[in-house]
């Protein structure tokens, strides 16, 4: 299998299976699957999941068995793929799909980790609904690239591919949603190649924002004075 696309979903029956088929119409790597990650769902979310694994034979579904968060089902994500490659994507259609295949063709060249950037020339973020926390994300890019030289200026985007070898080697520990930093980070500490391409991200439509930017910021500025 040469890809892993996650897909953590908690309460998101409403947007599900939009964001599923969208994907599926769009990507054109060889030997992918898509993983949807159940995270303790209260609606409707476990139904359609296993809806769209019948309807597509490279869906699988799992359930987060550990403790609901994040960061948590991302690392449960982490170890139930089978892809040589992993892919965070959201459930909401804020990742845009097509940047997975600009990815792809990084990764199989020479590079360990391809952000998904959304503050470099072709890059955008659409629909804003917090400024403040796309303005915190874009700081916490620019000390990334400024003062710690890593070769990326979305520090904080989850929507990265990555080598699976190697994000089990950093072993991850975040429980909530700055595991994204955290994982930036760490593979850049192990002296993973990084690179990144654009990309445009547009805010959610449907259901409920589960990212709390005061709680995330704090954890921010802990990894970033690691």
């Amino acid at each position: 299998m040469n890809l892993t696309i996650i897909i953590p979903a908690h309460n998101e029956d409403k947007i599900l299976k939009q964001t599923v088929d969208r994907i599926i119409k769009t990507i054109k790597v060889p030997k992918y699957e898509v993983l949807i990650c159940n995270d303790h769902s209260t609606d409707k979310t476990l139904i359609v999941a296993h809806a769209l694994s019948k309807k597509y034979p490279n869906v699988r579904v799992v359930s987060n068995n550990g403790e609901k968060g994040f960061g948590n089902v991302m690392r449960f994500g982490f170890k139930e793929a089978k892809g040589k490659y992993l892919v965070p994507m959201m459930a909401d259609l804020c990742d845009d799909p097509k940047t997975v295949n600009l990815m792809y063709e990084k990764i199989i060249t020479e590079y360990d980790v391809v952000v998904g950037s959304r503050y470099i020339k072709g890059g955008a973020k659409k629909n804003v609904q917090n400024h403040f926390k796309s303005a915190c994300s874009w700081g916490v890019g620019f000390v990334g690239w400024n003062l710690q030289n890593i070769k990326t200026h979305d520090t904080t985007n989850a929507f990265k591919m990555m080598r699976r070898d190697k994000v089990l080697k950093v072993k991850p520990e975040s429980n909530n949603f700055d595991i994204s930093l955290e994982l930036t980070i760490k593979l850049h500490k192990l002296g993973c190649k990084i690179t990144e391409v654009p990309t445009v991200w547009i805010d959610r439509t449907e259901g409920i924002s589960k990212f709390k930017i005061f709680k995330v910021m704090r954890r921010y500025i802990r990894w970033l004075a690691k």
